[in-house]
């Protein structure tokens, strides 16, 4: 049977003893955190699953093993004779028919048998010899500044829904042009038909996708092609099956008083803060898994950059009336203090990593981590549906803009769709502005696109760091709560189809290559990294002025309504101009200027030299 490596290296945790399964020599060290308990015993195929009663040192629990000469090892173990566990640092965990039978037969057919007659729950399965994968490409660090970031749910990528999925389409997105793919959660998760943010094992690859082998060969070939990795972690809360929340846990399965990693009463009270049983950050033991949580995903898989899931969440702040304004949105200084520490100790084990805030709170407080060093996910969904649709009110997207936000450099990754929000094509196919005489009409999808091109422009032009959502280059437009072709109450984070039919629609092309197009200027083209910029993204017409210290100038500008506009634009330089995707040419003054724009019409003007 052909197994995939799994490393069982593991951060190394507080007094330098490894957590979880070590190797060494002829022997492997196994080791659990369970402070306060009576009793832990290993169960494991090595000795039949017969207990092994493991030694206590202070608040861990430890016992050496012969190392098998092959395969490697399943185990689990039996805390106070009754709480029967997984290891919490497993990085393949097995299920039986509960879960794994309705893997695809590839993965199955590379794992080992689940013991059935044995034991039941979880179950590590640790592969030996350690780290046999040969790596041919080292990290691909990420340039904050200018990276464009696509984000990418494993399961609706492709027809097979897996990393190896990902990995024959690379093509796509090396001729797209991002410099950087961020995966949805991929550890371990409740189920196997999931977003990913509940989360079970956070060192452990979801089998759903493959094993780690897989994911190593996918972040490889990334690397290869100049892709930076990030992946996205959800530390903010657990599932009741983690086997962190099952060691301290009341008769519900909610996080017990005493529960070294979880709060008690965050549960079910302040839902709107968690969803599952919610970390407590103020804790040196949730403190150090973090730690060792985002070490091991760079050193061990080699990605490149964290997201961090609703880090607005990292904090104890509680308010029994569950009010969301009380307990999110109120600048928590605790909260800062937990996230500047969880940054400061990133960078000292990985210098280079980059880590992604999904904040969304009191703008002082996002300034406060831009400052420490942290990027930041700035959305603009709302507006832009507006604004494609063609529609007046709540058009302003001015959140996308670093310094109309107050900070002192480009932190925020904007993007107008992420997996969270309705897709823009669907709302403008859907219920797009129209001219009472139906000479322009938005629903249309030639002219969608042709408004989705207008978008992108102004987007791209837009310095700083930003984020497209699978497929959004091909203007995917299934809707967000659509499942099996219609709109579902509970559809949301139901299955999707891929979009890779699109690619034989022409005018969805064109978009792709519009897409292209302004990819490798954000990237490339130091004007469109310059400090020295105007951004006006309130209304149906946008623009955003680009000034190089070289003498350069560009001038993105778009008409979102449904009739000619005239647009007045002021230039600190001015001369002629060319549009990057047509022959048309612009003579624009310094000062004002008028720019006569048709309906869903955008232009990137280049200063000619």
């Amino acid at each position: 049977m052909a197994m995939a490596s799994t490393s069982c290296n593991q951060p190394r945790h507080g007094n330098d003893m490894r957590l979880g399964a070590h190797a060494f020599g002829d022997s492997l060290r196994i080791a659990l955190e369970a402070p306060g308990k009576e009793s832990v015993s290993l169960l494991s195929d090595a000795n039949n699953w017969a207990p092994i009663p493991m030694t206590q040192h202070g608040s861990r629990w430890e016992t050496t093993i012969a190392k098998p000469n092959s395969g490697g090892i399943c185990y689990q173990f039996c805390v106070d004779s009754h709480i029967l566990i997984a290891d919490p640092y497993s990085q393949v965990v097995l299920w039986g028919d509960e879960q794994d039978k309705a893997l695809s037969q590839d993965v199955r057919d590379r794992m080992p048998q689940y013991p059935a007659d044995k034991t039941g729950g979880a179950v590590t399965w640790l592969e030996l010899p350690q780290d046999k994968y040969a790596w041919r490409n080292g990290h691909v660090w990420i340039d904050e500044n200018n990276t464009v970031i696509y984000e990418i749910l494993v399961r609706d990528f492709s027809a097979e829904g897996t990393f190896n999925g990902i990995t024959s389409h690379i093509d796509h997105l090396k001729r797209l042009g991002v410099s950087a793919v961020e995966l949805m959660p991929i550890n371990e998760f409740g189920g196997n038909d999931s977003w990913g943010y509940n989360p079970e094992f956070l060192f452990a690859v979801d089998k759903a996708y493959g094993l780690p082998d897989d994911l190593r060969i996918l972040i490889d070939e990334l690397h290869g092609a100049g892709i930076s990795v990030i992946v996205d972690v959800v530390l903010n809360h657990a599932w009741f099956s983690s086997p962190l929340v099952m060691l301290y846990a009341n008769p519900d399965g909610s996080p017990a008083d005493g529960n070294p990693w979880f709060n008690s009463h965050h549960n079910f009270e302040n839902h709107e803060a968690q969803w599952g049983a919610d970390f407590n950050h103020d804790s040196p033991m949730t403190q150090a898994l973090v730690d060792s949580v985002i070490d091991f995903w760079v050193k061990q898989f080699r990605v490149d950059g964290i997201r961090l899931d609703f880090t607005k969440g990292f904090s104890n702040k509680w308010h029994p009336d569950n009010s969301p304004d009380q307990w999110g949105n109120d600048y928590d200084e605790a909260r800062i203090r937990i996230l500047n520490r969880l940054f400061a100790e990133a960078r000292r084990r990985n210098p280079h990593i980059s880590l992604i805030c999904e904040h969304l709170a009191d703008m002082a407080e996002e300034k406060a981590l831009s400052e420490t060093g942290f990027l930041l996910w700035a959305d603009a969904n709302w507006a832009w549906g507006q604004t494609l649709m063609g529609w007046r009110d709540a058009t302003d997207a001015s959140n996308l803009d670093y310094h109309h936000r107050g900070l002192n450099k480009p932190s925020l990754v904007g993007f107008m769709e992420s997996h969270d929000q309705e897709r823009l094509m669907h709302k403008c196919l859907s219920w797009g502005n129209r001219m009472p005489d139906g000479s322009y009409d938005a629903s249309l999808l030639p002219t969608a696109i042709s408004r989705a091109k207008a978008a992108t422009i102004i987007l791209l032009s837009i310095p700083g760091p930003k984020m497209i959502w699978q497929f959004g280059e091909l203007g995917y437009d299934v809707g967000i709560d659509f499942a099996q072709g219609q709109y579902s109450a509970d559809g949301r984070t139901a299955r999707k189809p891929d979009g890779w039919n699109l690619l034989h629609d022409s005018n969805r092309l064109a978009l792709l290559e519009t897409y292209a197009k302004m990819i490798d200027l954000h990237q490339h083209s130091p004007l469109f990294a310059t400090d020295d910029y105007e951004a006006d993204l309130t209304g149906l017409s946008k623009h955003v002025t680009l000034y190089g210290y070289d003498g350069k100038c560009a001038l993105a500008i778009a008409n979102f309504d449904v009739f000619r506009q005239t647009l007045h634009i002021h230039l600190l330089k001015g001369g002629l101009f060319k549009d990057l995707f047509s022959d048309k040419q612009i003579l624009l003054r310094d000062g004002d200027n008028n720019i006569e724009l048709e309906a869903g019409e955008g232009l990137l003007l280049l200063l000619n030299d």
